[in-house]
């Protein structure tokens, strides 16, 4: 149910496909392609996310919203050196620490990448070229959904 109203959301901006985290194998990979969506694992782990995400934040190329939910993942996160000095990033080992909405975040900005430049113009939504003069339902809609918290909105 989740996925297929995402998916429906996705497909309003013409995007194609996902990525996601290695963590449990794919195993919703075949409900996204069933809802018309491909789903590809993310070549980095969610700690090597973190990490990349880091320097993007700290150099100020990147600005996250202000949500507390973020924050509290965020700063619940614990960065450890393993041994040969490899290191890992991962929310506290008890039952009430969560990371799936930093984990999100994080793995957004490091696709990002380089690609960094916030348009507020939202001419970016419907391509630029809508003969139809959707571009701006689709803005409006965007930005009802950023502004909602990321909660599907029915209109």
């Amino acid at each position: 149910m989740v996925i297929s109203e995402y998916a429906a959301l996705l497909r309003l901006y013409g995007i194609t496909e996902v990525q996601g985290d290695k963590f449990a194998g794919g195993f919703h990979a075949d409900e996204w392609q069933r809802n018309g969506i491909s789903f590809k694992a993310c070549a980095n782990s969610t700690a090597e996310n973190y990490l990349h995400a880091l320097p993007m934040l700290l150099s100020g190329r990147a600005r996250l919203l202000d949500n507390s939910m973020l924050r509290g993942q965020l700063v619940g996160l614990e960065r450890h050196v393993q041994a040969g000095g490899r290191e890992t990033v991962t929310h506290a080992h008890v039952a009430s620490a969560h990371d799936d909405l930093a984990a999100s975040v994080c793995g957004a900005l490091v696709a990002a990448g380089d690609r960094l430049a916030y348009d507020t113009s939202y001419a970016w939504v419907g391509g630029g070229n809508d003969p139809y003069g959707t571009d701006s339902w689709h803005a409006l809609r965007l930005s009802a959904y950023l502004n909602s918290g990321g909660r599907i909105i029915l209109w």
